[in-house]
């Protein structure tokens, strides 16, 4: 019984693991379109500027997601 139930999950999250990966490139991919048009307003549509601020955006939401990882591997642990 224990076995059906895991093989269940396990069934379902991977039937809908590549949804939820393609959710999340999109959302990101839109959130970067955003700051993009924001950081390019902001910075008097000079395009350098604004992928500059852009990346260094990029880079932060980068760091939180690995010290959520790193978080989130200690507690398995």
């Amino acid at each position: 019984m224990e076995q059906d139930a895991t093989q269940s999950v396990l069934g379902y999250i991977i039937a809908w693991l590549p949804l939820a990966v393609f959710l999340v490139i999109w959302i990101w991919g839109l959130v970067t379109l955003k700051q993009y048009v924001r950081a390019r307003e902001l910075a008097g549509h000079d395009n350098a500027t604004a992928i500059r601020e852009l990346v260094e955006t990029n880079r932060e939401i980068v760091a939180v997601l690995r010290d959520l990882k790193s978080d989130l591997q200690v507690r398995r642990s």
